[in-house]
């Protein structure tokens, strides 16, 4: 197993993620959802996954590791898979569509830009 250290100091898992058992959330984590935006909110995936929540929370500031997390969230690929509830997968789609649009929205070359 790779031991590595997080961006805090903590055990982390290969892929970055922090290796704890995150059953409640975190200070850090608390703080990032109270800064989101209504259409933005995570109530639900806080109060039921909070090991999701952590991780969103941990990879906010590095959007080449959130943007594949929350895809691999919202359209697994992996088999056995059953997938969120529905009211959870529409924050999510949310949290997505305002992570990816407004807060690191994709850099835009001057050559995408309408003439």
């Amino acid at each position: 197993m790779n031991d590595s250290r997080s961006r805090d100091g903590g055990q982390t898992h290969a892929h970055g993620a922090p290796a704890v058992r995150d059953s409640a959330l975190h200070r850090n984590t608390t703080a990032m959802l109270g800064r989101l935006p209504p259409g933005a909110r995570l109530d639900l995936l806080s109060a039921r996954y909070p090991r999701i929540a952590n991780r969103i929370a941990f990879d906010w500031a590095h959007p080449e590791a959130l943007k594949p997390y929350l895809r691999e969230l919202l359209m697994p690929d992996r088999p056995g898979r059953q997938g969120f509830p529905p009211d959870v997968l529409l924050e999510l789609w949310g949290f997505e569509s305002y992570y990816s649009n407004e807060a690191f929205p994709a850099r835009r070359s001057v050559w995408d830009m309408p003439f």
